[in-house]
């Protein structure tokens, strides 16, 4: 609805489908926007002369892959969201921005998740206008030897998590 009234082409489609690559060449799209974790093949990320814009949960390349606010708390690494141009690899790719996170005594893991949800939120307006405007050769790239990404938070760590989680956010406990 939205693209629609601002007169944006928007099209729902597998994102391993084997039409999108011929759709996408006809289209000649500037910039793209992940809406969900899907990985795109290095053939339908060329087909975006700016490239396609993603938001992840976490500061890359501290916090890569999936179960961002599990892995954060069990590994204590800082709260924070970014947008970065994907590539071929997992939440990788050239920074667009990057911003830490308050966080609170008191935090759970939902107070995390939606902390980080609303951040990427906050930053969406300031990111296209950078991806839009900015000169791929003036943003961070990620070193290639970066932390590997993140898999499903096993459940077995679950109680490990728990106890981690009282630790960093004390009033959690009460």
């Amino acid at each position: 609805e939205i693209c629609r009234e601002m007169n944006i082409n928007y099209v729902v489609m597998d994102h391993d489908s084997s039409e999108l690559p011929a759709l996408l060449k006809e289209m000649r799209p500037t910039l793209g926007l992940v809406a969900g974790a899907r990985i795109l093949s290095t053939e339908v990320i060329s087909c975006f002369s700016k490239g396609i814009v993603n938001f992840h949960p976490g500061l890359i390349p501290e916090a890569r892959g999936l179960d961002t606010p599990q892995w954060c708390v069990y590994e204590d690494i800082p709260l924070g969201v970014t947008s970065h141009f994907i590539d071929s690899k997992v939440d990788a790719g050239l920074i667009i921005e990057k911003q830490a996170l308050p966080e609170y005594p008191d935090d759970t893991l939902v107070d995390v998740a939606v902390r980080l949800y609303q951040g990427q939120l906050e930053m969406f307006e300031s990111t296209m206008d950078k991806a839009f405007k900015c000169e791929l050769s003036e943003l961070e790239v990620l070193p290639d030897k970066s932390k590997a990404p993140y898999s499903l938070f096993p459940i077995d760590l679950e109680d490990e998590l728990e106890v981690k989680l009282t630790k960093r956010f004390p009033g959690t406990a009460s």
